[in-house]
């Protein structure tokens, strides 16, 4: 039989050496060396508690939130621009670097091996969220840029190539056309800072898709492209011209023809005289001060599209001279058409509806008209009117 050593359940009490009688347990060196191991472990165990403590000085990683600190970078009260971006990633790769030196995959600790890698890469994931998230912003900015530029590309593109229905949106668009220039260096300043968008994402092996890098030459080529489309429209707006000024000058005979008609219905109401057709004839009187007026809108039309086009303005001083001379015919006709429908009103109308203030100013403008109007007939002697006016 071979007899192994066994430590008894309870600690063996200590024998009284003056006892000879009582023997002490031959198992008691168990207990002595068990006590002596487990010592011996919990003092190699607080060196942990002491290690623990060395990554307080992490305290920033540990409280790293990459989402608000990515928020914080891009707000849009005071966001920060490519290069802050930029110069921000650096400092984060860096930071990486750093701390990649500072704590090791693993690390002797009293009689233990502590294996923090898994510490290390948490770290240094946030480091590399962050870094991935600005770069992420810097593509962002460098696309919201090309489209805001795009569009005014766009927009300038359709104001060139917007066909002119007139005269006056033909010169217009030259107008535009010859100011644009200004504009369009205003805008390669910003397709520049947005290129510098685009360099530092390729500096960065940031990828676009194949879409967005189509957008990204399209805005680069945008200038050559509005030149060479300002060149062709400039061509296309010369022949339109020659078409509408061929139009105008026929617009213009046919209007010399109506003011020969008009001419002809001014000097026929001289012989108006028959008081008791002023209704008709004041109708008449109507129809032709409107006539008057707008030919007198279009002549100032004509001649503004003849500075336009830089033709020689035709004289239409006798438009003017027609209006004057029809001006008494028309005071004629149309106040006693007022003095007829007024008068009859006031002696047959009820008292109560008579406004004195309108009867009497009604009464003094028809006076001083038809006073004009005798004034001017007499001199010129139409004695029928004088007669029955």
């Amino acid at each position: 039989m071979l007899k192994a050593p066994l430590r008894p359940l309870q600690k063996p009490s200590p024998v009284d050496p003056n006892k000879k009688s009582v023997l002490p347990d031959e198992n008691t060196w168990l207990w002595e060396a068990y006590d002596a191991i487990k010592i011996a472990l919990t003092k190699s165990i607080q060196p942990l508690y002491e290690y623990v403590q060395t990554f307080s000085k992490f305290k920033e990683e540990n409280e790293l939130d990459v989402n608000k600190y990515i928020k914080e970078l891009d707000n849009p009260d005071d966001p920060i621009d490519a290069d802050g971006l930029k110069a921000d990633i650096h400092r984060i790769r860096e930071l990486e670097l750093e701390l990649q030196e500072r704590i090791p995959e693993s690390v002797t600790v009293s009689i233990f091996t502590v294996y923090i890698k898994d510490i290390r890469n948490g770290y240094c994931g946030k480091y590399q969220q962050i870094v991935e998230k600005e770069i992420k912003l810097i593509s962002q900015r460098a696309m919201d840029m090309n489209y805001e530029i795009s569009t005014q590309f766009d927009e300038i593109n359709e104001r060139i190539q917007r066909p002119p229905k007139d005269i006056m949106e033909l010169t217009e668009t030259k107008k535009y056309i010859s100011e644009i220039g200004i504009k369009i260096e205003k805008l390669k300043l910003e397709i520049d800072n947005c290129m510098h968008c685009y360099d530092i994402c390729d500096e960065f092996h940031y990828e676009f898709s194949g879409s967005q890098n189509d957008d990204k030459w399209a805005l680069f080529g945008s200038p050559a492209t509005i030149m060479a489309t300002i060149e062709a429209q400039t061509q296309i707006l010369e022949k339109a011209k020659e078409n509408m000024i061929k139009e105008l000058e026929q617009e213009q005979e046919e209007f010399e023809e109506t003011l020969d008609s008009l001419g002809i219905t001014v000097g026929g109401f001289a012989a108006y005289d028959d008081l008791t057709k002023y209704a008709e004839i004041a109708e008449n009187v109507e129809s032709v001060n409107a006539r008057l007026a707008e030919c007198l809108e279009q002549s100032r039309l004509f001649t503004q599209k003849e500075f336009l086009v830089g033709k020689e303005p035709r004289d239409y001083r006798r438009l003017g001279e027609m209006q004057k001379e029809f001006k008494p015919f028309s005071d004629l006709w149309l106040n006693t058409k007022t003095w007829f429908s007024r008068h009859e009103a006031w002696t047959t109308g009820p008292w109560e509806e008579i406004d004195p203030e309108e009867l009497d100013q009604t009464f003094e403008n028809v006076q001083k008209s038809i006073a004009g109007a005798t004034k001017y007939f007499k001199n010129r002697d139409f004695p029928k009117i004088l007669a029955n006016a």
